[in-house]
């Protein structure tokens, strides 16, 4: 079997994992023409799977000290394309005055996501992997100036999309002096 029977990978690198009685020397292949070297029978061997993403299948074969040979295959679909997409707060609008902010999601492919305030930080609560949705409310950091929200989503396979946006927080008021006639103090008019 390939990679303990998993159905999917991201990662071309495999290991196939043989339960041959008897077995005292193997090779593999990716089509069934063309063979790797006969090695002596290991429980577990590693194997790269060309890179073309789609259904791989890699054969087998296993002789005993006769020669007699035993033929099986098994097949693993590899998946290395990330998922693609992107995300905007707040409709990508450039300014807001509150900290709770709405997370728009257009990923195709993606199954889960996650966010962070910190570039490369996803280890607190609120980052934690989740189901993908359409849309999220986040909490970005307070505080006036630039606030980017920093994004992973990620797909079946596990392949990461990292991408991130930018929102400028702006809760300060206005300030202002207002004075009347030069701040005199009377008027006759």
């Amino acid at each position: 079997v390939i990679n303990n029977g998993d159905s999917l990978t991201n990662d071309p690198n495999v290991t196939l994992t043989n339960a041959v009685a008897d077995a005292v020397e193997m090779r593999f292949s990716d089509d069934g023409v063309v063979w790797s070297a006969p090695v002596p029978f290991a429980g577990t061997f590693g194997w790269t799977l060309p890179l073309i993403d789609g259904a791989q299948t890699v054969y087998g074969e296993f002789f005993d000290a006769v020669g007699n040979l035993l033929q099986v295959q098994d097949t693993i679909t590899l998946d290395s394309t990330a998922p693609t997409g992107d995300f905007v707060i707040n409709n990508d609008e450039a300014l807001t005055n509150n900290t709770v902010v709405t997370l728009s999601n257009a990923v195709l492919g993606a199954v889960e996501m996650r966010f962070s305030n910190t570039m490369g930080d996803f280890t607190a609560p609120e980052s934690a992997w989740q189901s993908y949705a359409m849309a999220l409310a986040w909490t970005v950091n307070a505080g006036d100036g630039a606030r980017t929200v920093y994004a992973q989503f990620r797909d079946t396979a596990g392949n990461v999309l990292d991408v991130d946006d930018v929102i400028n927080l702006d809760m300060t008021a206005p300030a202002a002096a207002f004075v009347v006639n030069g701040d005199d103090a009377f008027t006759n008019n």
